[in-house]
């Protein structure tokens, strides 16, 4: 049995503190046998004495569970000695190339020891990069050696650099509601007591109920809390879960830790950004600082819903989704010396209306998607982007996209470089662009370098502004004139450009205004 180690809370008051070591003389104890090692009795306990600092000692602690915070209480650890890892990774195989579409057997390369008949394969045809909904899912039938038998087909081609993962997977046996505080499950072997679990029902677009599960009985899950979705039989229950989360509290923090989970490079996506592997809901006051997220399914740092937050000197590194995700009616966070690298998604995504979400002085480098993405849309306003590095990505340096009108969001002051490397020529520098819900206007670009220096250049423009045609339903968005969403009233002025193949600026709003930069400006604005 794992040996127990030793933890501390401090930042009692001095009553709570009187109590504490009253009831004994020793010291509060992990347990890593346990799904949650312990750890989330003694947030409980500190947030019942009025709050104070729980301190984790160096090691690595396997979570099966989210840990909750609760108001008043940090979680702090001892920098990059202290690791709070998910307990559980997938099983993996690679499956042989050429698989049909209505094929019922297929041949698996790797180690099939945890497979048995009954438990749920789900097949991503991209190696690595494939978001969770691309998944497809077919129940075993039975095992000859490396030959599966399937009870239905995957229903997709593949060709070669397919896998298959198992272990954290199953549908839902019968119908469930919101409300209740259990669900029937095909394959409850892969769940345990205490773990996490993930479900969806319909209208519930972004996936996002999460729950534990308090016993089993049976193929019936008993879950701590009441579900606030409703489950259809064949859908999707999954063993997953944050690692740090908090829901409608203030005045929490998490410092000098690591977590992280999958290190195998042909990870697929477990879950959206309500399972990031530290994410608020609905929570203020918040302090993030020295935490570093590597190798996680899905987003690294989610805030949706909330306000006054500081993250700082924080690290995302080579996560499936976005590095750092703000969103939901955001309003008020400094991210301050954060890096965020190798994300297969945007190095920071803004997601919908955040106003005054700051970042400063920090680095995004090297992301799959944008260094900075979806600035704007919708309703973001009064937002800064000031001092940081952003380079090497796979789509445009800063996406800035719609926002309502004098939006404000503030793009200055830093080097954006050699971005559009997943299709070179592609997207600019900066690009300033219309939305299906709102156009571009009020854009203010201001004293940034922006350069492209490879000899085979990815990045072929600056700064450009593009319109957008309307999708479908949204055809009142368009200018009458040209049949777009428009772009407009950008302000760009002072920044220093060169090297790029193309154009330094591309100029296409109207009213828009490009002074004293430096470098080749193309002007493409609409007749009138």
């Amino acid at each position: 049995m794992p040996q127990p180690s030793r933890a501390r809370i401090v930042g009692l008051s001095l009553v709570s503190a009187l109590c504490l070591a009253a009831a004994s003389a020793a010291e509060p104890r992990i347990d890593t046998s346990r799904p949650d090692c312990g750890i989330q009795a003694l947030i409980d306990e500190a947030a019942s004495t009025g709050g104070g600092t729980v301190v984790l000692p160096a090691g690595r602690f396997p979570l099966d569970r989210s840990l909750v915070l609760k108001s008043g209480v940090t979680l702090k650890g001892q920098g990059n000695d202290t690791v709070l890892a998910a307990a559980l990774d997938e099983h993996r195989a690679e499956v042989a190339p050429g698989l049909a579409k209505d094929a019922t057997t297929i041949e698996l390369e790797g180690d099939l020891s945890s497979l048995a008949p009954g438990r749920m394969l789900s097949l991503w045809p991209s190696g690595r990069l494939s978001h969770h909904s691309h998944r497809k899912q077919a129940v075993v039938k039975s095992i000859d050696g490396k030959r599966v038998s399937l009870e239905q087909p995957f229903g997709i081609q593949t060709k070669t650099g397919a896998f298959v993962a198992w272990g954290l997977r199953t549908s839902v046996a019968a119908a469930a509601k919101a409300g209740e505080k259990s669900v029937r499950v095909a394959d409850p072997a892969i769940f345990g007591v205490g773990v996490g679990i993930a479900l969806t029902g319909p209208g519930d677009t972004w996936n996002h109920h999460w729950n534990q599960v308090e016993r089993i009985e049976g193929d019936t899950l008993h879950l701590a809390w009441p579900l606030t979705v409703s489950p259809e039989a064949g859908s999707i229950a999954r063993r997953m879960h944050s690692l740090i989360t908090a829901e409608g509290v203030e005045n929490v923090g998490v410092e000098d830790l690591v977590l992280e989970w999958f290190a195998d490079e042909r990870k697929p996506a477990g879950g959206g950004f309500y399972l990031a592997a530290l994410h608020t809901n609905e929570s203020k006051k918040i302090a993030v600082r020295r935490v570093t997220v590597r190798n996680w399914h899905s987003d690294a740092f989610s805030f949706q819903s909330g306000g006054d937050l500081v993250v700082e000197d924080c690290t995302a590194t080579a996560n499936f989704g976005h590095g750092f995700h703000p969103g939901t009616g955001f309003t008020e966070a400094e991210f301050r010396r954060i890096k965020s690298e190798r994300n297969a998604a945007d190095g920071f995504y803004y997601c919908w209306n955040n106003h005054h979400v700051n970042i400063r002085d920090s680095k995004l480098t090297g992301n799959g998607g944008c260094g900075v993405g979806g600035l704007g849309i919708p309703g973001d306003s009064g937002n800064l982007v000031e001092g940081t590095l952003i380079e090497g990505n796979g789509l445009a340096g800063v996406e800035m996209m719609g926002g309502p009108k004098n939006h404000g969001n503030t793009v200055v002051g830093n080097t954006i470089r050699d971005n559009s490397r997943a299709t070179p020529g592609k997207y600019p520098g900066l690009l300033i662009t219309a939305s299906w819900k709102e156009g571009g206007s009020g854009a203010v670009i201001r004293d940034n370098t922006i350069e492209s220096s490879l000899s085979n250049p990815t990045q072929w423009v600056g700064i450009e502004e593009r319109h957008a045609p309307p999708v479908k339903g949204h055809e009142d968005k368009a200018d009458p004139a040209t049949g777009l969403v428009m772009v407009d009233e950008s302000t760009i002025e002072g920044n220093h450009l060169s090297g790029h193949k193309t154009a330094d600026i591309v100029i296409r709003g109207l009213t828009s205004k490009a002074t004293g930069n430096e470098g080749r400006i193309v002007e493409e604005r609409p007749q009138r």
